[in-house]
């Protein structure tokens, strides 16, 4: 009983998508023809108003029919994350995370506030009641925390996300190198495997994790700077007026107009051993005179390995609404494109993909009907 329910549904909903799909090659057909008859006078504009506002009924309907791992379901929740740099927990509980609840719980139709804090973020979830219109929550969300921001820790970055499954990744890869350095590694990912997965219809966000961030770390030898005369202040006074870019304005001659900048950027490790620290008209005192400056990685508290080795995640976010299958076709694709750009030593490889789990549940539901009604025939 059961199995022939479940072949009846599937059935359904086949007739109803090609129904759908019939109805909307007609409207597609009669769209011109209203318009020609609106541009002589022959129909008002209300009526082709109401012709192309069904059309628009019909695909909102036949999208909502497409295959897709987790149905879209907004549900009422919405998370605030909060950035303050490294403010210490008890710091953060008081001047960042009390006073968002505060301003949050204003909100009409608010039901339960979590929130959970750390060194230097937290992260605020707010419910609200069902049948609420989410996205005119979000605004009133906003507003609240935007009449408290000027009582924030100077510097504190917000953020506001209506949650949804479309916030979680639906196909990720690995990028891997046995030759390259996890600096190298999350170089490529972000200024080549980034900007081309941009470029995939649909997606919504593409998501780079893992590997190393260059740095120059300065370290001074006290005693060179008290022979020298330098303190740590002028050191800092050096590098905010160094390693900029500045327009001197514009310079018309010969019947041309001239941009004068002035480059004042550090690009190496001698240029900045070079930096002047102080001229006195008698010696000019360098960096390098009394501090020695290395390249390091910069310190990471997340460290992500595949296949026994460091590797970068790029993780794709897909558009709310957008069909599942042939997103990750499209993805493919692009998969494929950059595969063939990567320098040498890199390797692309996928480590998640749901509608693979979507095209295994769809064979194994067909499987099993058939296997269920060659049994009941045998």
């Amino acid at each position: 009983m059961r199995l022939e329910q479940c072949l009846s549904e599937m059935l359904q909903c086949d007739r109803r998508s090609a129904l759908l799909e019939r109805q909307l090659s007609d409207y597609g057909m009669l769209l011109p023809d209203y318009a020609k008859e609106m541009e002589a006078g022959q129909v008002s504009v209300l009526d082709y108003i109401g012709i192309l506002r069904s059309k628009i009924q019909l695909e909102r309907e036949l999208q909502l029919l497409q295959t897709n791992l987790f149905p879209e379901v907004p549900f009422p929740r919405i998370t605030l994350i909060a950035d303050a740099g490294q403010q210490p927990v008890d710091r953060m509980m008081i001047t960042v995370t009390k006073p968002l609840e505060s301003a949050v719980k204003k909100v009409q139709g608010t039901t339960v506030v979590k929130s959970s804090t750390s060194r230097g973020s937290c992260v605020i979830d707010v419910y609200f009641q069902w049948g609420l219109d989410i996205q005119a929550l979000k605004a009133q969300v906003e507003s609240r925390v935007n009449e408290i921001r000027a009582f924030l820790p100077a510097g504190t970055v917000i953020s506001t996300e209506v949650m949804n499954q479309s916030l979680f990744p639906v196909y990720g890869f690995t990028l891997e190198s046995r030759e390259n350095t996890s600096i190298a590694l999350r170089d490529v990912g972000n200024l080549l495997v980034r900007p081309m997965f941009s470029q995939v219809d649909g997606i919504s966000n593409v998501v780079v994790r893992g590997g190393k961030a260059k740095e120059f770390v300065v370290k001074p030898d006290v005693a060179k700077m008290s022979a020298l005369g330098i303190t740590p202040a002028q050191v800092k006074t050096a590098f905010v007026q160094s390693n900029f870019v500045s327009d001197n304005g514009n310079l018309a001659d010969y019947s041309r107009l001239y941009l004068s900048l002035t480059d004042a950027r550090i690009e190496g490790l001698e240029e900045l051993q070079e930096m002047v620290i102080r001229n006195d008209g008698k010696r000019l005192v360098r960096l390098g005179d009394f501090a020695e400056v290395e390249v390091q990685e910069q310190q990471e508290f997340l460290k992500i390995n595949a296949n026994g080795r460091d590797a970068v995640l790029v993780d794709l976010v897909k558009q709310e609404g957008v069909d599942l299958m042939a997103f990750a076709k499209a993805v493919e694709r692009k998969a494929g494109q950059i595969r063939s750009q990567l320098p040498e030593g890199y390797v692309l490889e996928p480590y998640y993909n749901q509608s693979a789990f979507v095209g295994d549940s769809i064979h194994g539901v067909l499987r099993t009907l058939c296997e269920g009604l060659f049994l009941r025939l045998w």
